[in-house]
């Protein structure tokens, strides 16, 4: 597993947030970024499902996609996402797609407290634009392609997420320490219900 470096805020209990903690989001809403230094603050252990996948497969993303195509790489996502959520005191960035499947979603949300970092489409396309890793973005006109993706997936992260969060252009040191708020604020409910949030008829990361 990808391990953060542990360091805590002044004055914070690391044992304050309790739980796991699990990132979701568009592709550059921050998970990754975000999430290392949140595990670093807190005390927790990082780990980013994507990551996951290349080491178990010993490839990239789009080569995944490109030979078992979106229907393969789901399915691989799922069996990653049952092991992970297992582990204990752990920051999870999870793929901008996980939540397409409503077992993913139910897992997601009875293992940790969901964290919905949300970006306008202006910012998401700032952060993306030169990345080659991510398949379903290559296309002309990548502006629309996030409209599109973010037009499908937002009502699902809100319907999935304990806590919403703008991961827009602020500092990142800054959102975290709101993020941490958040967390300390957060009471879970005693009995989990996972969304009823009918399955999108195209699943795409």
């Amino acid at each position: 597993m990808q391990r953060s470096r542990v360091s805590t805020i002044k004055n914070l209990d690391t044992g304050s947030v309790p739980g796991n903690v699990i990132l979701i989001g568009m592709m550059g809403a921050g998970k990754t970024t975000i999430g290392k230094l949140l595990a670093s603050q807190i005390g927790k252990t990082f780990v980013d499902t994507d990551h996951e996948i290349q080491e178990r497969t010993g490839v990239r993303i789009p080569v995944i996609f490109e030979i078992e195509g979106e229907t393969g790489f789901r399915k691989r996502e799922t069996e990653v996402l049952r092991e992970i959520v297992q582990l204990q005191n752990i920051v999870l960035a999870t793929g901008g797609g996980a939540i397409l499947r409503p077992e993913n979603r139910a897992l997601l949300r009875q293992h940790g407290t969901v964290v919905y970092l949300c970006a306008p489409v202006s910012e998401l396309q700032r952060r993306t634009r030169l990345d080659k890793n991510r398949p379903l973005l290559q296309t002309g006109n990548l502006h629309a392609r996030l409209q599109e993706l973010y037009t499908q997936r937002d009502p699902i992260y809100r319907q999935t997420a304990h806590i919403i969060i703008d991961s827009g252009r602020q500092g990142v040191r800054v959102l975290v320490q709101k993020l941490i708020q958040k967390l300390l604020q957060f009471k879970p409910e005693r009995t989990e219900h996972p969304p009823r949030q009918p399955s999108p008829n195209k699943e795409s990361e």
